[in-house]
C-alpha cells in the first residue's frame, strides 16, 4: 500500500525540482548533500505518489493536480517551513481536520500519541492553519484554501490508486480499518471494490429514503445492522442525515448492540447526543425533538419512551 506520508527530505527534493524545473536523482543528491542511492529511492517513491514523472534521465513535476497544488504552495508561501506542516504523519492529521474534531477524536483516528498530536496542532496554529473553537479544532479555510485544495486532491489521488475508487466520489470518513464514501446514484461501483452501507441500506431496516447519493464502505465486507448504524453516524454531516439516523435508531433500537458499537467504533458521545435529543433537549447542528416527531409520522413510527 502507498502511504500518504512525505518525509522532510522528500519535501526538500520536491521543492528543489519544482523550483529548478528538472533534475536527475544524482544532481538532486549532490545539491542536498546526500547519497545518490538514498535520494534515488525517495525520488522513486515520490513518482509513485504522483508528484514527479520521468523525462529522459531527469525528474520533473507530474501532470497531477496535487503536484501543481504543492508547487504553488511553495511559491506563494516562501517563508513557510512546510516540514512543520506536511512532513511525516502531519498530512494524515490535516486530512482529519477537514472536519472539526476534538483532541481526543484526533488522537483516536490518527493513532498518534497525545504529545505528538499536541505538538502538531501547535505547529499548525503557529502558521494560522488550524483554528480552535471551544474544544474543537478545524482548518482555517479563509487563510489556507490553497493548502486545503492540495490535501483534498492528494487524498483523492491516493484513494483512487489504493482503493480503486470511482473517479466521482466524496470521502466522508477514513480510519485504519475502512473508508466511507458517497457517489451519485448513477455512478456504478464494483462490488469487489466496496459494499453499500449507511443510508443506502436504511430501507432494509424500515426507513426507506430517496437519496441522490449511494453510500459505500471499502474494503468490502459483510455488514450487520450495528455497522450500518455506526456508518450512518459517521456519514451524518448535516442535520437532515442526523434526522434519518435518529429515526433509524428509534425503529431499530432493540436490535442494536450499543455496547458493541461503542467498543468497535467509539461512538459513545454521538449516541449520547441522540439520546439527549430524544429527551427533548436542544443541541447545535442537530434536529429538535419536534422535527423528529414530524418525520416519524411519515414512517408510521411511534416515538418510544425508552431511549
Amino acid at each position: 500500500m502507498i502511504l500518504m506520508n512525505i518525509t522532510k527530505t522528500q519535501l526538500d527534493i520536491l521543492k528543489l525540482i519544482y523550483t529548478r524545473g528538472s533534475l536527475t536523482s544524482k544532481e538532486t543528491a549532490i545539491k542536498l548533500n546526500n547519497s545518490h542511492e538514498y535520494i534515488s529511492k525517495l525520488t522513486s517513491d515520490l513518482r509513485q505518489k504522483g508528484f514527479l514523472k520521468k523525462q529522459g534521465r531527469s525528474y520533473i513535476i507530474s501532470d497531477n493536480i496535487h503536484s501543481y497544488d504543492l508547487r504553488n504552495l511553495f511559491l506563494e508561501h516562501p517563508q513557510t517551513n512546510f516540514k512543520e506542516i506536511l512532513a511525516d504523519a502531519r498530512i494524515d492529521m490535516l486530512l482529519l481536520l477537514l472536519n472539526k474534531r476534538t483532541m481526543k477524536r484526533i488522537k483516536h483516528l490518527s493513532g498518534l500519541s497525545k504529545p505528538l498530536v499536541y505538538r502538531y496542532l501547535k505547529d499548525f496554529q503557529k502558521y494560522g492553519i488550524v483554528i480552535k473553537e471551544d474544544t474543537y479544532y478545524r482548518l482555517n479555510t479563509t487563510l489556507w484554501s490553497d493548502l486545503i485544495s492540495f490535501l483534498e486532491n492528494y487524498s483523492k489521488y491516493q484513494d483512487i490508486l489504493i482503493y480503486n475508487l470511482p473517479s466521482v466520489y466524496r470521502k466522508l470518513h477514513q480510519s485504519k480499518r475502512f473508508v466511507l464514501f458517497e457517489t451519485p446514484t448513477t455512478q456504478e461501483v464494483d462490488k469487489k471494490t466496496a459494499t453499500k452501507t449507511a443510508f443506502s441500506l436504511f430501507a432494509k431496516y424500515g426507513i426507506p429514503l430517496r437519496m441522490i447519493s449511494d453510500y459505500y464502505c471499502t474494503p468490502p465486507n459483510d455488514l450487520n445492522i450495528n455497522d450500518i448504524f455506526a456508518h450512518a453516524i459517521l456519514c451524518s454531516q448535516d442535520t437532515r442525515k442526523k434526522t434519518y439516523t435518529i429515526l433509524f435508531y428509534l425503529r431499530n433500537m432493540h436490535s442494536l448492540d450499543i455496547q458493541h458499537i461503542n467498543k468497535r467504533y467509539r461512538l459513545k458521545a454521538d449516541i449520547n447526543k441522540i439520546k439527549t435529543i430524544l429527551k427533548g433537549e436542544t443541541l447545535k447542528d442537530y434536529p429538535t425533538l419536534e422535527e423528529i416527531k414530524q418525520k416519524a409520522e411519515l414512517y408510521d413510527l411511534k416515538m418510544q419512551q425508552k431511549t
